[in-house]
């Protein structure tokens, strides 16, 4: 193992800004001056030789620890422990690969024999509506029609996303300031937990049974004033419990005084055997409610639907403008044809 002395390092780093500290030890581990598993000096001894405060130096090596590039053994010291600094999904990205005909219950997947075969709805919509156009339409006006009728959150307006977890990801992204305290449902599936830590969030798990989430745990967590609580409204993937009618006006009653966003996940959509249920209505200015169709209709889809007030779709649409600007208007065809086909409805 390497160790690098306080001296050594603090010729390295020339500027003494947090934020300078934080890149150039950066690039010093991409070029592999700093190797993996070598020991950096004490934060203390550090600061003193570089001149500066212990907090300054410790800032610039909390958001290294957040992009796993150091990590901290106590008082065993501070190791480089990654060289690559792109974000990555620890739990997500550790899964295995298995051999044919096993299943891995960790990954919740459709059954394949209950998916419908999709080239009468891929050639359905690449006859959409406004087809090749940039306009950044949030959601198709034929799959809004289809949705509306029986969608739990009336009140609200409708974007058309990438998937389940794009979803999330965008709203959590767009509206939930990073390092803020949120409360989830747990279990809670390995996906989302990796969106949360990457955003540096403060995670608090809320117990549930097999009824959902526990109001009474909702509530002890309430003091912390968490800037969202994302559950799944019906039916959790992860256990397969329902989330009563009578648990969710319980959830709604904690969550009446704060303003605690609350992002509803249903990812189960149109298989689940419960009817679909919102806190929507009731709180419409701070609720999200997401509904994937990649287990209804199959993940190469990659389409959900988010729905909110008008506010707070701009303003996950705003974010969104950074990346994809919307959602293909073939597989929003698709989705709707596939929810008015009497085949499909029928598996």
């Amino acid at each position: 193992m390497q160790m690098i002395s306080a001296e050594t390092m603090a010729a390295y780093l020339t500027d003494r800004s947090t934020r300078g500290i934080a890149r150039d030890t950066a690039k010093l581990v991409r070029s592999g001056t700093l190797p993996v598993g070598a020991r950096l000096p004490p934060l203390r001894e550090l600061a003193f030789v570089m001149g500066v405060s212990p907090s300054t130096l410790s800032e610039a090596w909390k958001e290294l620890r957040r992009l796993r590039v150091l990590t901290g053994r106590g008082r065993n010291g501070t190791f480089v422990s990654g060289s690559s600094l792109a974000p990555r999904p620890m739990r997500v990205g550790a899964q295995g690969h298995f051999s044919a005909g096993t299943r891995n219950f960790s990954l919740a997947t459709p059954d394949l024999e209950f998916l419908p075969q999709l080239d009468r709805a891929l050639l359905h919509g690449a006859k959409a509506e406004n087809l090749n156009s940039y306009e950044r339409v949030r959601i198709l006006p034929e799959l809004e029609a289809v949705l509306r009728p029986k969608w739990p959150f009336k009140s609200s307006e409708m974007l058309a996303t990438n998937g389940g977890y794009n979803a999330v990801y965008l709203a959590l992204h767009a509206l939930v300031p990073p390092g803020s305290v949120v409360a989830i449902e747990t279990p809670a599936s390995m996906r989302l937990l990796d969106i949360l830590e990457d955003m540096g969030a403060i995670i608090v798990p809320v117990d549930s049974d097999e009824f959902g989430p526990d109001p009474a745990a909702l509530k002890d967590i309430m003091s912390r004033n968490p800037s969202a609580f994302v559950f799944q409204p019906v039916i959790s993937s992860v256990t397969g419990h329902y989330c009563s009618a009578a648990r969710l006006q319980e959830l709604g009653d904690v969550l009446a005084d704060a303003d605690t966003l609350i992002i509803e996940d249903d990812g189960l959509g149109d298989i689940a055997i419960a009817p679909s249920q919102s806190l929507g209505d009731r709180f419409p200015d701070q609720t999200i409610h997401i509904r994937s169709f990649s287990k209804s209709y199959g993940p190469d889809l990659r389409m959900a639907v988010l729905s909110a007030s008008e506010d707070l779709v701009e303003q996950v649409q705003s974010y969104r403008a950074f990346s994809a600007g919307w959602t293909s208007r073939i597989l929003q065809a698709a989705v709707a044809w596939l929810h008015c086909d009497a085949e499909t409805q029928a598996l």
